[in-house]
């Protein structure tokens, strides 16, 4: 029964395979595609919307009435994944876990695929995002911090440590995800 069962699911598999070869509504010709406009990748926004002289990195995202008065709202999660160690002499714990934030900066806004544009998200790892605007968190009781999971052998070395991931969406919504090692009193 598996048999004929597998063979009904070839058969099928087979049919939208074909059908998709020789049907020019679900397989358009590549120069019939619509062009876009926009960035497409985080090299192309860095040059365009967040180019050196038009976006200062050290300056806050301005608020919603285009200005700098109020303040930037920032959201903060943090995601714990292990208590690494407990040193109830020194009164101290560290853990790991994932810092995310999430903030607008219109600056940074483009178009959206409905709208024109190339992409609906732009994604940023490591190194990529050191030019676009990060907010300051400010921990209680914070000791250290370490975007290094890996420092002093805290924790066991089973993959590699992911960079920060960033994402930067068409409205000007950042999102940002960083794997740290925390220590708090």
């Amino acid at each position: 029964r598996s048999r004929r069962c597998f063979a009904a699911w070839l058969l099928v598999a087979a049919a939208l395979a074909t059908t998709c070869v020789g049907d020019d509504e679900q397989c358009p010709d590549p120069e019939k595609i619509k062009a876009c406009s926009g960035p497409r990748s985080p090299a192309d926004l860095m040059m365009t919307a967040a180019a050196p002289g038009v976006y200062d990195k050290t300056a806050r995202p301005p608020c919603g009435n285009t200005t700098h008065e109020g303040p930037t709202v920032v959201q903060v999660q943090f995601r714990l994944t292990s208590m690494v160690r407990v040193d109830s002499k020194a009164g101290r714990i560290i853990v790991n876990g994932y810092l995310r934030t999430w903030w607008t900066d219109p600056r940074l806004a483009y178009s959206s695929t409905e709208t024109g544009g190339c992409v609906d998200a732009i994604h940023f790892a490591g190194e990529m995002s050191k030019g676009l605007w990060l907010p300051d968190i400010y921990v209680v009781n914070l000791v250290e911090w370490s975007p290094d999971i890996y420092a002093e052998n805290l924790v066991e070395h089973t993959v590699d440590a992911m960079p920060a991931l960033v994402q930067v969406y068409p409205d000007g919504s950042v999102w940002r995800s960083e794997q740290v090692l925390i220590t708090i009193k």
